[in-house]
């Protein structure tokens, strides 16, 4: 769809070719910056939403977003593991941007109302993108440890995180 995505496929095959490694497949990923402002769109939303801002959502992009935490732990998994193949991280939620947007502002305490529905082609510049990305996690639930997280779960998860410090090396 876009030079972004050709290089993935391109990384894929190439990882494919070696007859052994890992391709792990994301469609979203939800999570808070730890260290410094980070590119987390969820930060961003969280944000406009303190303002008072009203924030798009777009009504027809679906994904299976999983939050950052627990795709770090599956990553840390298929890495430290004798894995090979692609392995979809994922989670058990598919669900539209929009509803995403709605589900994020009421949980986080704002109303959902800040959140207006928008459509791709309302979007300047942006490149395209399928309406559908979301992803099967069951290879990944059959394999690892790691349990993937519901939307509801995942939010839960990084509202308890949120305000606990990062544990540094002494």
């Amino acid at each position: 769809m876009n030079l972004y995505a050709t290089t993935k496929v391109e990384a894929e095959q190439i990882v494919s070719g070696l007859g052994h490694g890992v391709i792990a497949r994301l469609s979203l990923v939800v999570g808070l910056p730890v260290l410094g402002a980070g590119n987390s769109f969820l930060a961003r939303m969280v944000d406009a939403f303190k303002e008072g801002r009203r924030v798009g959502g777009l009504e027809g992009e679906i994904r299976t977003p999983l939050d950052v935490i627990t795709a770090g732990r599956a990553l840390l998994e298929l890495a430290a593991g004798n894995h090979s193949g692609i392995f979809h991280l994922a989670g058990y939620t598919r669900i539209s941007r929009f509803e995403l947007a709605r589900t994020i502002a009421a949980r986080f305490g704002f109303r959902e109302e800040l959140v207006f529905k928008q459509s791709p082609a309302d979007l300047a510049n942006r490149a395209p993108r399928p309406r559908d990305a979301s992803l099967d996690n069951r290879k990944v639930c059959a394999t690892l440890k790691t349990p993937m997280l519901s939307l509801d779960q995942a939010l839960t998860l990084i509202l308890q995180k949120r305000n606990t410090p990062p544990r540094l090396c002494s």
